[in-house]
Parts: structure tokens; C-alpha cells; sequence
């Protein structure tokens, strides 16, 4: 089975896959670790840029509420 592998560019703009399994459409999952204020903020913004079509954004917090404290 292959697996999407990513890399990222120096400058952090742009995330390229190889190519999934033929004839398979399969999405780029991109998993973010901790759910606080910059995981939250990660999260969001990565799928603000690259949508939902092309790509799963995963945001893993083993807490089920976010509280924030300015």
C-alpha cells in the first residue's frame, strides 16, 4: 500500500504529496498535536489555505473543551 508522503518548502508555503495508490483519489491528511491557542490557530488557518477538496486537516487534543484566557 502507498502512502502519501509530504515535504514542505523552506519558505513553508506549499505542502507536495507523491502520488497515492493508482486509481485511488486519496487525500493528504495533515495532522496538527494539541488543540491550545496555536494548535487551534494552525488548524484553522491551514484549512482556510488549502480547503477540503485535496486535503483532511486532523487536530488531535485529548481534552474535550477549549477554554480561553486572554
Amino acid at each position: 500500500m502507498n502512502e502519501q508522503v509530504l515535504t514542505k518548502d523552506v519558505a513553508g508555503d506549499r505542502l507536495e504529496g507523491l502520488p497515492a495508490a493508482e486509481g485511488k483519489a486519496k487525500k493528504t491528511q495533515i495532522v496538527v498535536v494539541g488543540g491550545g491557542a496555536g494548535g487551534l490557530e494552525l488548524a484553522a488557518r491551514l484549512g482556510k489555505r488549502y480547503g477540503r477538496d485535496r486535503y483532511d486537516i486532523i487536530l488531535l487534543e485529548k481534552n474535550p473543551t477549549h477554554i480561553w484566557k486572554p
